[in-house]
């Protein structure tokens, strides 16, 4: 049986439409492709990008760093040559003083005691070395009357009778602590912000260490603590000392004048 002509034109028809067809599906699924590719591409080149920034940016803080390190290094060395030409100075002064005082003792007395042999010291010869800073002297008040710490130490500094005391709203500010736990404010940390008070009133804060550290508890059933560290001259033939309380916040406590107590 002859197929008829027309069944042929069809049938080729048909398969040129089906062949089409499966040309334009492939020739989309390779352009959605493409366009995923591209989609990709960008975000390697993004995030590539990116990288780059976060590493000039890394480069610029590593660089930044070890300058503010060398900065650091050389302000201590400095400081540490500022304190020795402090202390030298100290000394020759002291020298000085001495030397004048014990001229001024000879001339009014015709020379040393005949009884003793020893010279009486004045009032004046028993401080050569003085601590603390002159605004303090004059600028620093006393504690108020209604002022009420939950503790206060007292202290003196080239005889002037002072207080440190911590309210028990600044204790209680504090964080709660157990003795089971970590200390919120370590030993290291309490000590430099405790010393950073004592600079205030004293402009030899380094010749001064650490003698005691007590660590108390605001009441029996209390968890709120705080520290106190007393701290003395390295000088030993001076009488001072200091304590400042800190909470364990970090917070210090204040300081008056210690007037009728």
């Amino acid at each position: 049986m002859k197929t008829s002509p027309w069944i042929k034109v069809v049938t080729l028809f048909a398969g040129m439409v089906i062949i089409l067809a499966a040309q334009w599906r492939i020739g989309s699924r390779i352009r959605e492709e493409d366009r995923e590719l591209q989609g990709l591409r960008e975000q390697a080149e993004q995030t590539r990008t990116e990288l780059e920034r976060a590493t000039e940016t890394s480069m610029q803080r590593d660089s930044e760093a070890k300058s503010l390190r060398e900065e650091v290094i050389k302000l201590r060395d400095e400081l540490g040559m500022v304190r020795q030409e402090l202390k030298e100075a100290k000394s020759d002064a002291a020298k000085v003083a001495t030397a004048s005082l014990g001229s001024v003792h000879r001339t009014s007395t015709g020379g040393p005691s005949p009884t003793s042999g020893v010279p009486v010291r004045t009032p004046s010869e028993e401080r050569t070395v003085f601590h603390i800073r002159p605004v303090v002297r004059t600028n620093l008040a006393a504690s108020p009357s209604d002022f009420f710490p939950a503790y206060k130490s007292a202290g003196r500094v080239d005889d002037v009778e002072l207080w440190n005391g911590i309210p028990r709203e600044t204790v209680s500010a504090g964080p709660d602590w157990w003795p089971s736990l970590p200390l919120p404010l370590n030993f290291t940390d309490g000590e430099a912000i405790a010393r950073r008070e004592l600079g205030r009133l004293v402009n030899d804060e380094a010749g001064w260490e650490v003698r005691e550290v007590h660590l108390y508890r605001l009441n029996r059933s209390s968890t709120k603590w705080h520290y106190s560290f007393r701290f003395e001259p390295t000088d030993r033939r001076l009488n001072d000392w200091f304590t400042v309380h800190v909470n364990m916040a970090g917070t210090p406590g204040t300081t008056g004048l210690r007037v009728g107590d």
